[in-house]
């Protein structure tokens, strides 16, 4: 039996750091603010001509007020902390950057009424319960490595929007990292682009269905990696391609560590009015110091939304000598 308590963190606490660093104003929006310097900045224009027009003293007088509401209004705006293009997100100071802060606080209730079997097969978080050899029944184990934070930037430039993630959580998988900081991705996004670390293209991420096990189901890819990859098209109007380069190494280990070359991976994405379609290909190398072997994997994923409500999805998948991108298998050996 396993049991998950968890909370969302939101992006208020970000607006509190920066109400605590600085004297802002937050009773008026960004559009009320510009629609009342507009209206200041129009009825100064307006003194000015009737001035021009009178040669009179008071309307100058009358201006002056309106020009310092002016100013006050423009030095408020610069310390102003607004909503960002994303939601959930903020502006940050004089920049066009928006910033989104989001995590959780996550504990895992573990109780075995018999005795454990492989710890991979059951939770795989780290090592809980342990796998005794005995007879003993009935191991317990409460923890909160899977929780994480995570920090989204989206920045407007000329040539396109540029979009960043950085998520971390304390699940490391080894009996001696546990409870240590672990990078699940840190990317960038611009147009066409992705570069860094984030889901395997080959992933099914629409039709991976959740469960209790905080690793998913057994037989689904599951893999993070840093990669390079090109994408075009859009699947919600058409079919989306993606190409991909992607680190080889598996993160569970397994002894992939002299590929020469990348997992390769090539998707196809579509979509219509209730079905979703992908279809995945990869080509991946594992080494030893005499010899090299090549791995392919295909995968075939959709969805059909039965009623407003109700998803039905599936996916099939093989790979050959790949532990993430088969998780659960018994994956591969390399002599050395």
């Amino acid at each position: 039996m396993k049991i998950t308590f968890s909370k969302s963190c939101i992006s208020a606490a970000v607006a509190l750091l920066c109400a605590g660093g600085s004297s802002m104003a937050l009773g008026q929006t960004m559009e009320e603010m510009r629609v009342e310097l507009k209206l200041l900045r129009d009825e100064i224009n307006a003194l000015k001509k009737q001035n021009m027009a009178t040669k009179t003293v008071p309307a100058q007088t009358d201006a002056k007020p309106l020009a310092a509401r002016v100013t006050a209004l423009e030095t408020q705006s610069t310390q102003m902390v607004y909503a960002g293009e994303a939601d959930g997100s903020l502006l940050l100071p004089k920049s066009k950057t928006s910033l989104r802060v989001y995590g959780q606080a996550e504990v895992h209730a573990i109780h075995d009424v018999k005795q454990s079997g492989v710890p991979d097969f059951f939770t795989n978080l780290t090592f809980q319960p342990l796998n005794r050899a005995d007879s003993q029944n009935g191991h317990s184990k409460i923890t909160a490595e899977s929780s994480r934070f995570g920090v989204e930037t989206s920045t407007p430039l000329k040539m396109g929007s540029l979009n960043t993630k950085l998520e971390a959580d304390f699940y490391a998988y080894s009996a001696d990292t546990r409870n240590r900081l672990r990078l699940r991705q840190a990317y960038g996004e611009m147009g066409n682009w992705l570069v860094g670390k984030t889901w395997s293209t080959f992933m099914d991420l629409d039709d991976l269905p959740e469960t209790v096990d905080f690793n998913g189901p057994i037989g689904a890819p599951f893999s993070r990696r840093a990669m390079i990859r090109y994408s075009i098209g859009d699947a919600k109007t058409g079919i989306k391609f993606s190409f991909a380069a992607e680190d080889p190494e598996d993160q569970f280990g397994g002894g992939s560590a002299n590929e020469r070359l990348p997992q390769l991976v090539v998707r196809m994405d579509t979509k219509f009015e209730r079905v979703a379609i992908n279809v995945r290909a990869l080509m991946h190398e594992k080494r030893s110091p005499t010899q090299t072997k090549h791995g392919y994997g295909f995968g075939i994923g959709g969805n059909i939304k039965l009623t407003d409500n109700d998803l039905l999805m599936a996916q099939y998948t093989r790979v050959d000598g790949d532990i993430d991108q088969l998780y659960g298998a018994n994956g591969y050996a390399i002599d050395a």
